[in-house]
């Protein structure tokens, strides 16, 4: 029936005949419209908590974006013959609110394969491209509460109990890391980001030959928060079935860093803020699962999320933050500029590092194979001429420290 009331509304509202494809959604209904003369569109249903607020946020941005230059394909807005973005379903008891998008033709980021660095490279551009265009967006509805934000990840506390301990082991320290750099994360640069590039929201190229990503769907999880998660999400997603998830990474916070310049501060937190992601998105599936044991989309990436969170845990947060640094050329330790004044300032002699050789500079040793300082390789693996030689020269210098 519901099926029959969107067919009437299309048609009555959109003059849209055509037939209606369920597609899968965490939230709200989605249907594929292929109408009868071959055009695609897809038709979006609200869920039934959707405030106004919502949806006029989520209009706000798509029609924001319209206007900016974007380097990829995204889901544009189709007006009703009233010349509206947005009409009514209703079935008597209750309201939702119904829009038809265009239809981006392509492939999901989950079903591509293989995905080699290029593709990384193209989602970490597009997703950098995207957070510089909503530089200048802002609506009140974007500071709303969301357990997709990952600023605001720490309710899963609330929900361990559905873990087990071999599971805690993977999910707690990334909850303790993320407490114990609250202060300093909440200082970081924030903005309206997507929030949400996941696997089904990346559409890449039919080509299978260096196919590359062309859009970005859904944008009903977009909010203000730090900059530094929607990369985060971005990574997540970007580098699951992969053998070395941080090399992956790299691919992805590179190129996202050429659309997008982050802080130094900011790729501080990055290791924290992918684990979180992880953390969250297992969190919801275990609850999915308990509360919509029916509805596998709720919880389809939990398996490949577990298996990246195992390699995650086993990175250090300190090496994927040099490593991250370094993509995005900086130097890889943060104190290395201090490190160099440091040095310049300071006098070292062979004295203060060799207390006991009593040397004031170092004779430069050729050992290579073109030195003339041996004759031949016989005279070298000598080892009784070659220590008559050292000997020799050591005679010759005795102020300086004899160095290969």
């Amino acid at each position: 029936m519901l099926e029959v009331s969107i067919s009437n509304i299309l048609k009555e509202e959109y003059q849209l005949e055509g037939a209606l494809t369920p597609l899968a959604g965490e939230l709200d209904l989605n249907f594929k419209c292929t109408s009868t003369d071959g055009a695609i569109f897809i038709i979006k249903i609200a869920h039934q908590s959707a405030s106004t607020s919502e949806i006029a946020f989520q209009e706000a941005l798509l029609l924001y974006i319209e206007k900016q230059p974007l380097s990829f394909k995204y889901p544009r807005l189709i007006k009703n013959k009233d010349d509206q973005y947005l009409s009514v379903l209703s079935n008597g008891t209750e309201q939702r609110v119904l829009r038809v998008m265009s239809w981006i033709d392509g492939r999901l980021w989950a079903v591509v394969n293989p995905k080699l660095e290029a593709l990384r490279e193209g989602l970490g551009a597009h997703c950098g491209h995207l957070t510089r265009v909503l530089e200048g967006f802002t609506h009140p509805y974007a500071s709303r509460v969301l357990q997709w934000d990952i600023a605001q990840g720490l309710w899963i506390k609330d929900y361990i109990t559905l873990f087990t301990k071999a599971q805690l082991v993977l999910i707690l320290p990334f909850i303790k890391a993320f407490e114990k750099q609250e202060l300093a994360y909440k200082e970081l640069p924030k903005g309206v980001v997507h929030n949400d590039a996941n696997d089904y929201n990346i559409i890449v190229s039919k080509t299978l030959i260096n196919p590359k990503v062309i859009g970005i769907i859904d944008y009903g999880d977009a909010c203000y928060t730090q900059i530094i998660n929607d990369l985060a999400i971005a990574c997540t997603y970007g580098i699951m079935h992969t053998e070395d998830p941080l090399q992956a990474a790299l691919s992805i916070v590179a190129s996202y860093h050429k659309a997008y310049k982050l802080t130094e501060a900011s790729l501080a937190h990055l290791h924290t803020a992918i684990g979180m992601r992880l953390s969250i998105s297992l969190t919801k599936a275990a609850i999915n699962k308990k509360e919509a044991p029916n509805n596998a989309y709720l919880f389809i990436s939990e398996t490949p999320a577990w298996d990246l969170l195992k390699k995650w845990t086993a990175i250090t947060s300190s090496f994927a933050h040099y490593a991250f640094r370094k993509a995005c050329n900086f130097s890889a330790h943060p104190k290395l500029g201090a490190f160099k004044k440091w040095a310049i300032k300071e006098k070292l002699s062979l004295k203060t590092i060799f207390p006991n050789q009593n040397k004031t500079a170092v004779h430069h040793l050729d050992l290579s194979v073109e030195s003339l300082w041996v004759e031949h390789q016989a005279a070298f693996n000598n080892l009784n001429y070659f220590e008559y030689k050292i000997q020799s020269l050591q005679k010759e210098h005795p102020e300086e420290l004899i160095a290969g």
